[in-house]
């Protein structure tokens, strides 16, 4: 059995141009990984992230589910952007059976440039995707020396080199004898793999929104909205009276934080206008993965009844066993 290397661009992968900017480039990731497995390479995405489309992301996660049905492969790995790392992390992780490792990692810094970050991250990506114990885990991302579950990371910095983060619960870990895996949480049943529906916006609530931009979104035809509301899941009146309309006109409206940790719920009454108007709560769920949800749910014709169901499912990272 082989470890299989998904190229998906990024900085990991990027070259400088002519005026020492950053670009993909087709095959810059190369054939230099080093780890403790054989592996076989295949490039899908040659970009930078930031220039992802849904259907970029998608293409990514055909590929992992492609490798993870071949007998042949015992893990995967994707090298990926940072930028948008954690949109394609759990796309894929939605439609994942549980039944190989799958590890995305990335760089800070390019493989063009001593002190990269990125050999690093793939040997540990290397180590990782040939744990067979953290099948069970759904999609990782490696980096750091950190082991973080697609449900809960987050970037945290433009610049650090640990880079990532996690909103809630715990993270596993790697050092130089062993590896440890990040608690059990209980996995909800694959979704489809389809091609996510580009009309679900994530809208920034700020201290005293009166809601035009939701009102906005709304009339250019968004199928759904996430607001990044303030703390625990509060809004302004007028930002509420403005998701009424919304979950009126059978657009659902999903409540995640701003905050880069912690939760959402209906604490205060605020929150509580937001869930009398129909607004569901993404509980541990982040901005970025309550979207990605959304447009696979859309892309799936979900009744709001189920999409409701769905967020219900995955919103919250309890421990199991």
């Amino acid at each position: 059995m082989h470890i299989m290397l998904i190229d998906a661009g990024g900085t990991i992968s990027s070259i400088p141009d002519a005026d020492g900017r950053l670009v993909g480039a087709d095959g810059g990731l190369g054939t230099g990984a080093t780890g403790i497995a054989p592996f076989k390479r295949q490039q899908v995405y040659a970009g930078l992230s930031e220039e992802m489309s849904l259907a970029d992301m998608a293409a990514v996660r055909d590929a992992v589910l492609a490798a993870v049905a071949d007998p042949d492969v015992g893990g995967v790995i994707v090298a990926h952007g940072t930028d948008a790392m954690e949109e394609t992390a759990f796309l894929t992780d939605l439609s994942l059976p549980a039944t190989k490792p799958v590890i995305f990692t990335g760089a800070m810094l390019p493989l063009t440039q001593a002190d990269s970050d990125g050999a690093r991250n793939l040997a540990d990506a290397m180590r990782a995707a040939s744990d067979s114990a953290l099948a069970e885990c759904g999609v990782l991302v490696c980096f750091g020396g950190h082991l973080i579950p697609a449900g809960q990371v987050y970037k945290h910095s433009s610049t650090a080199i640990d880079g990532f983060g996690w909103r809630s619960g715990d993270a596993g870990w790697l050092d130089p004898a062993r590896i440890i895996a990040p608690p059990r949480i209980a996995r909800a049943a694959p979704l489809p793999a389809a091609l996510p529906a580009n009309t679900c916006p994530v809208i920034a609530i700020s201290g005293g929104d009166d809601g035009w931009m939701i009102d906005a979104a709304v009339a250019h035809g968004a199928r759904a909205l996430v607001l990044m509301a303030l703390g625990r899941g509060n809004a302004s009146e007028r930002a509420c009276a403005a998701t009424a309309r919304a979950v009126a006109a059978g657009v659902p409206v999903v409540i995640a934080s701003r905050c880069p940790t912690g939760g959402t719920a209906g604490d205060y009454a605020t929150g509580q206008r937001l869930a009398g108007a129909g607004a569901l709560f993404a509980g541990d769920l982040g901005p970025t993965q309550a979207r990605i949800l959304l447009s696979c749910l859309l892309a799936l014709d979900a009744t709001p009844r189920t999409i409701a169901a769905e967020i219900a499912r995955r919103a919250h990272f309890s421990r199991i066993g």
